[in-house]
């Protein structure tokens, strides 16, 4: 799913009349968070959730390879734009 659907996905739950309204984000968050949470929106939101982190990991952005790379990637660019050459 590509992440503009995700997002539109995400804002068809977030109704302006919803709960998300007059709860406010701190208590969406811990209800997004708690185990026994049963609310259709709040299920929804996590299975949005789960399936996204499952496609990011499919396409090695998590894990110890996206930790190399990241790091690679860091010394690479200090390299790059001269910094190294300071020392």
């Amino acid at each position: 799913m590509s992440i503009a659907r995700h997002h539109a996905e995400w804002l068809s739950l977030l109704e302006i009349s919803g709960p998300f309204l007059w709860e406010g984000l701190t208590k969406t968050y811990n209800r997004f968070h708690d185990p026994d949470e049963t609310a259709a929106d709040i299920a929804r939101l996590l299975e949005l959730n789960h399936q996204r982190y499952a496609e990011e990991v499919a396409a090695g952005l998590h894990g110890e390879e996206a930790r190399k790379s990241t790091k690679k990637s860091k010394t690479k660019s200090a390299e790059d734009s001269g910094q190294m050459r300071l020392l």
